[in-house]
This record gives structure tokens, sequence and C-alpha cells, in this order.
């Protein structure tokens, strides 16, 4: 893949850019910048919850969607009261999601929602499952862990919350 990546701290985009092999990270805030370019994917993890505008952040990703392609976002899952209680007083956020207010964000910027699930963390027992059943029966991705190391969760226990949108 040819990745392109922004990040508005300099020196994790010196360290980022020393790693990638085939692609670049560019200094810069994502809901400021001007990008001319489409993308097959555009990977939005932990960043939604702290724009000021996410509806003109979505707006600008959409642009820069080509015809099939599929803008992912994770958020921390704010029904979750812990959750909720990390992003206003330990990790701050502008923005407090839950399902309902993505899925309203989504819709009203017009796209297509493709999934929208809460995950969490495997628990070790889940991890143990997951590794024999790759070792031992060759299984990678199974239907009892299609998204490892994340699992699908309910409301309450899910610490994230997954949205995959595509253009109408």
């Amino acid at each position: 893949f040819k990745v392109m990546g922004i990040e508005p701290d300099k020196r994790n985009v010196e360290m980022i850019n020393a790693k990638l092999k085939n692609g670049k990270c560019i200094v810069g805030f994502a809901e400021n910048l001007d990008i001319k370019k489409e993308f097959d994917i555009i990977w939005v993890t932990h960043v939604f919850e702290h724009l000021i505008r996410p509806d003109i952040f979505l707006k600008k990703c959409k642009k820069n969607l080509n015809k099939t392609g599929i803008l992912f976002i994770e958020v921390p899952n704010c029904e979750n009261s812990q959750i909720l209680h990390s992003s206003i007083f330990e990790n701050p956020s502008t923005f407090h999601f839950s399902k309902k207010a993505l899925s309203n964000l989504a819709k009203q910027c017009e796209f297509k929602i493709e999934r929208l699930d809460y995950f969490r963390a495997p628990t070790k027992v889940e991890g143990i499952i997951n590794r024999v059943l790759k070792k031992y029966l060759g299984i990678g991705k199974t239907k009892i862990f299609p998204y490892y190391p994340k699992v699908i969760a309910t409301k309450e226990n899910g610490t994230d919350i997954r949205l995959i949108l595509r253009k109408k």
C-alpha cells in the first residue's frame, strides 16, 4: 500500500517517516489540509473526537474518497460510563460520541453506513482461544473473532465505536 499520513507533532512525523517504506507522513492538522488526491481508504482512529468541526472534516473526506473508497472512523464509546469519564477528565475530547450521534452525523453528511459496531479488547480466555484456533487448526480470521485483536461488544462493555462509511 502507498500510505499518506497526517500528524500534528513534527517529532512523530519524523519517527513515522523513518519507518514508512512506501508513503509519507506530513505535519499538519487533518481538518486544515486541502488535499487534491483521492484515496481507497481513509483511516481515522481516535482523532475524530478531538476535531473542532467533525462535519466539515467528513465533507472533506468525502471529496477525497474514490468512488468505491471507504472511510473508517474509530472513537471512544462514550455510552460506556468509564470511557466517558476518561474522555472528559483523563484524555479530554472535544466530542463524546454515541452510536446514534455518529450515525446522525454520517447521514447529515450524506454517507452510506456500511458498519457501525461497539468493540473492546479480547479477554485473556478469548486471546487463548484465538491463538489455539490459529496455531493448531490453521484458522486465521474466524467466525468467532473476525475482527481480532478487537472483538464486537455491547454498548455497556465496548470501549470503542467503529464506523465504516461509503459515498452514496
